[in-house]
């Protein structure tokens, strides 16, 4: 057994020990001298009214802190009640984050984002002042001098905003750093096209609090009739900033259409000693009164134009259709003849109706036919006629044959609905009449 230590070696042995230890732990720590300087940037994401979302960028403007720590008190009744990227606490309105263990060291020009969600009631102001390790972050180094502040400006996105025609599309507007006072930002038009106007956010105010929230301003196309993407300027303004413009460009919805004559038969059939028609219109609406004529060209001379030689279309009636009437003489010969009619005005492209005489006149017909109905002519319906003409572009069908319905005994009598109805002695009758006039084809 070795010799027994006096009690005052062991206290001097037992100092020693303690000297060292404390001597290691002062190697540990920080330097006494590292100069702290940070800037906090608070930026809500969302609010509700009840709660709330917020992220938090720390950038470290001095010496490297290991672990960091923030620290900062809400303005009001605001509670943390999830947070990420560290370790949150909060007692009474005084926050606490600390860093995670996989993320403790904040190097020099070095920024940590963490963020979290909340609860509050009433008005929900934005913290201001943020500590870093205990140092008040304004930007500024400590005890080293202040760098020189960030330069204000102001960030617009986009700087090019397409507007439907009769719609509108925004933009965004911020400040580029924390204010020290509330600043006004303006958006006025410029020259271009006036139905391109402001909506809303003709002016907006930015605060020490809000400076970093993106504000939106409005922009809204008029409707109207032309069909150019008009474009203007708009400027986005602040005093003693440097502005930026924003060109806003109309969508326009309308589509350029050409002008043209609409004929609805290019080829029609006209028995000789009758009649038969065509209708006229325009394709789009013009901006004064617009001519058409309608003259027969070279041909069989018996094929003329007997009314709707010369029409007139105006802003009001240009899409109705107007009926052109065409004729063909009795005549002698068995010859079907045809003669090209033009349908013409001034700077618009004509349309040739060729017309085409149905003749009566041939060698009388055998006793048997294969077709007992070839070459005859249906019977038309006064009173569909009539009614037919009467819409527009009904003309166009009113010589039609059509059926008749004498579906019950009381349609046999004229006048069996109460009116002037025609019953079946009157159709009769009526077709005898026109199988009169149709010459030797016979009516159907």
């Amino acid at each position: 057994m070795g010799p027994r230590l006096s009690s005052w070696r062991r206290a001097a042995m037992t100092a020693a020990a303690m000297l060292l230890a404390v001597t290691g732990l002062a190697v540990m720590q920080a330097p006494a001298g590292a100069a702290v300087a940070c800037q906090v940037t608070y930026a809500k994401q969302w609010d509700n009214g009840s709660g709330f979302g917020a992220n938090i960028t720390i950038n470290n403007l001095g010496d490297a802190v290991n672990p960091w720590r923030l620290t900062y008190t809400w303005p009001g009744n605001q509670t943390v009640q999830q947070g990420w990227n560290g370790t949150w606490s909060q007692s009474g309105q005084n926050v606490t984050v600390v860093a995670p263990s996989w993320g403790g060291n904040l190097g020099t020009g070095q920024s940590v984002t963490i963020g979290f969600n909340g609860q509050v009631s009433g008005t929900n102001t934005n913290p201001t002042s943020f500590s870093l390790n205990g140092t008040v972050c304004n930007g500024g180094p400590s005890p080293s001098p202040s760098p020189s502040p960030q330069q204000q400006a102001l960030i617009v996105t986009p700087t090019s905003v397409s507007v439907p025609e009769g719609g509108t599309a925004t933009y965004s507007v911020r400040l580029q750093s924390q204010p020290t006072s509330n600043v006004t930002v303006t958006t006025t038009a410029g020259s271009g096209d006036t139905n391109l106007t402001v909506s809303s956010g003709a002016s907006l105010t930015f605060t020490s609090s809000n400076w970093n929230t993106a504000q939106n301003v409005t922009l809204a196309a008029a409707q109207d009739s032309d069909t150019t993407n008009g474009s203007r300027t708009f400027t986005v303004a602040s005093s003693g900033l440097t502005s930026v413009n924003v060109t806003a460009t109309e969508a326009d919805d309308d589509t350029t259409q050409t002008q043209a004559l609409v004929v609805s038969s290019t080829a029609v059939t006209v028995p000789e000693g009758g009649t038969a028609t065509y209708t006229v219109r325009l394709a789009t609406a013009p901006s004064g009164n617009v001519t058409v004529t309608n003259t027969a060209g070279s041909g069989d001379t018996n094929i003329t134009v007997s009314s709707g030689a010369s029409l007139t279309f105006t802003t009001s009636n240009w899409q109705t259709p107007q009926t052109v009437t065409l004729a063909a003489a009795q005549d002698s010969d068995t010859t079907n003849g045809s003669r090209p009619i033009t349908v013409a005005s001034s700077g618009l492209t004509s349309v040739t109706v060729t017309a085409t005489e149905a003749d009566d006149d041939g060698t009388p017909p055998p006793g048997r036919v294969d077709n007992p109905y070839a070459g005859a002519t249906g019977y038309v319906n006064p009173d569909w006629s009539a009614s037919a003409a009467s819409e527009p572009g009904g003309s166009a069908v009113a010589n039609t044959s059509t059926a008749i319905w004498l579906d019950r005994i009381a349609a046999i009598t004229s006048g069996s609905a109460g009116n002037n109805s025609k019953g079946l002695r009157d159709h009769l009758d009526l077709a005898v009449q026109q199988d009169a006039a149709n010459g030797s084809a016979p009516v159907v």
